[in-house]
């Protein structure tokens, strides 16, 4: 079962701290967690968000993915 938890934390400091401890964990067999992010304000306001998980890396991957096989199927087609 997947379970999706928000924290609000004081500062970025804490949050970034709880996302070493959750990482930790997971090393360690005690967490199981696909993703995490910080989301904070900066001094002017503007809303940033880090993620443990490259979102780019992952859709590069699947599209690498999709493209070998659909590749192999049209290949396969035309013999």
């Amino acid at each position: 079962m997947t379970h999706l938890v928000v924290l609000g934390l004081d500062s970025r400091e804490d949050a970034e701290r709880v996302v070493q401890l959750t990482e930790e964990l997971a090393k360690q067999q005690l967490l199981q967690r696909e993703d995490a992010a910080v989301a904070y304000k900066d001094a002017k306001g503007k809303v940033h968000i880090e993620q443990t998980m490259s979102l780019t890396g992952a859709a590069a991957a699947s599209g690498a993915l999709w493209g070998t096989l659909i590749g192999e199927l049209v290949q396969a087609l035309q013999s």
